[in-house]
């Protein structure tokens, strides 16, 4: 075992033991390889295990960003938010770009109920200095990525402590806007459909604090729905049918 898995070893079992998620064990770290893959924890079906991917310089943020995606659902009680699939023998049927717009939104309820234990707020917050840091955002990106980016960073608004708000929201807007004009060049979006879809992500400063899971798939699914209406893609079946395959929902 290298230095750097050591030290990745040893941060899962802290965070294991502050999250109070010893029933998942065990949670095995698989190093990723490949260049461009992204760190994520996911339930490898055959070994009945869960296995965390992580790049060599991931270090404490990442690894407990990635098991607060078992601390959050056991938060609400509703194991249907792990990052297992409801129907794993219907794998192949999930689309990929419905995961991307997923993504940033289990992502913001995973870091606000991870931002209520000891120190990981500091190191969510250096990470996103990072990030509001680089001036330049690439445009030639699907737009799913870009709308992803939006709805990461529009929902980390309510993340920031008071302290912390008044630069940086000046800092968050300002690459909001930046985002925002690469979503308007797309054929489908106008500034009345952000404008609606700022609307219903705003219901997640009430959503974070709740506990009632049936609401917060719902916010899912209704956001989800928002967008497939705004870019004229799949239809009401499909959403349902992959609702039902990743959550088991509605």
């Amino acid at each position: 075992m290298d230095i750097n898995k050591k030290v990745q070893e040893k941060i899962k079992k802290k965070w294991i033991k502050k999250l109070r998620i010893k029933e998942f064990s065990p949670i095995h770290i698989i190093q990723i390889t490949e260049k461009g893959k992204r760190d994520r924890i996911k339930w490898n079906d055959d070994q009945k295990c869960w296995e965390i991917s992580l790049n060599k310089d991931s270090r404490e943020m990442v690894v407990a960003h990635e098991l607060g995606h078992l601390y959050f659902p056991k938060k609400v009680n509703d194991p249907r938010l792990l990052p297992k699939l409801a129907k794993p023998e219907r794998a192949n049927e999930v689309n990929g770009s419905l995961l991307i717009l997923l993504n940033p939104l289990i992502d913001n309820f995973v870091d606000h109920h991870l931002s209520e234990i000891n120190n990981y707020y500091n190191f969510w917050f250096e990470q996103k200095k990072k990030i509001l840091d680089e001036i330049y955002i690439s445009g030639n990106r699907i737009i799913f990525y870009y709308i992803a980016d939006f709805m990461c960073d529009y929902l980390n608004k309510n993340i920031f402590k008071e302290e912390d708000k008044d630069y940086w929201l000046f800092k968050i807007e300002g690459r909001l806007i930046q985002i925002e004009k690469i979503i308007l060049k797309s054929p489908n979006f106008s500034e009345a459909d952000l404008k609606l879809l700022k609307n219903k992500l705003d219901q997640f400063k009430e959503l974070r604090y709740i506990r009632d899971s049936e609401r917060i798939l719902l916010f899912l699914y209704d956001i989800i729905t928002e967008i497939r209406k705004i870019l004229k893609i799949w239809d009401k079946n499909t959403i349902d049918r992959q609702f039902d395959i990743i959550f088991n929902f509605p």
